[in-house]
């Protein structure tokens, strides 16, 4: 679930039909709201935290058609036209806002609050009747699935993956734009010189990680 805000959920259904787009499925946020953590009810949540750049592209290729009026396999445009429309039309702070108006807002949990293990790449913790794990995407699977197993009890939890980009239609495209497409530092700061990044990822990765998406190459 991206969100458990009805508003949110249908503010971004009306998007998605207002470009002639039929969303691809029904986000059940809203009900998983109302009747779990609105009563306070027990409820344990398992939380994701990526590269915020990461996360965007991420999310312009999933949404590709909705970006830009065509589907992956019609595209003939270049990667400086593809480039123009992801900072046109991307909302490139939604990674940086998502644990204050999603997580904060609706559980009264600040994460920026609570400690995170940058080395270990995950912390959960008790917070009233919710039981937090907060987890980096970028953790091997097989650590993902003893840290799951262990929070949810089940010592035989085995991870899946699904719905990854690299097994997408979108694949090849995808991954040209990754290799081939460059960022100044100023929208790389407005990704990385944020809370977000900082809270969660070592000053190492994030220098890493700008100099490798930056146009300069430093």
């Amino acid at each position: 679930m991206h969100s458990i805000d009805e508003q949110v959920i249908r503010d971004s259904e009306l998007l998605a039909l207002d470009a002639g787009l039929v969303p691809d499925s029904r986000q059940v946020g809203g009900l998983v709201y109302h009747h779990r953590i609105l009563p306070k009810r027990p409820i344990k949540i398992i939380t994701c935290v990526r590269n915020p750049l990461e996360r965007n592209r991420s999310a312009f290729f999933e949404a590709f058609r909705f970006y830009t009026g065509v589907d992956p396999k019609d595209w003939t445009g270049s990667h400086n036209t593809l480039k123009s429309l992801y900072l046109e039309k991307m909302n490139h702070t939604y990674p940086i806002e998502w644990f204050d108006k999603e997580m904060q807002a609706l559980t009264g949990i600040d994460v920026y609050r609570l400690p995170f293990d940058k080395e270990a790449g995950y912390f959960n913790t008790q917070v009233a009747n919710i039981d937090l794990l907060t987890l980096r995407t970028d953790l091997v699977d097989n650590v993902k699935s003893e840290v799951i197993g262990q929070f949810l009890n089940c010592p035989s939890f085995q991870l899946t993956n699904y719905n990854k980009g690299d097994e997408k239609p979108y694949a090849d495209l995808y991954q040209q734009f990754k290799e081939n497409v460059y960022f100044d530092r100023e929208y790389l700061g407005s990704l990385f010189d944020t809370q977000l990044a900082k809270h969660f990822f070592t000053e190492e990765e994030i220098n890493a990680a700008i100099k490798k998406a930056s146009s300069t190459g430093i």
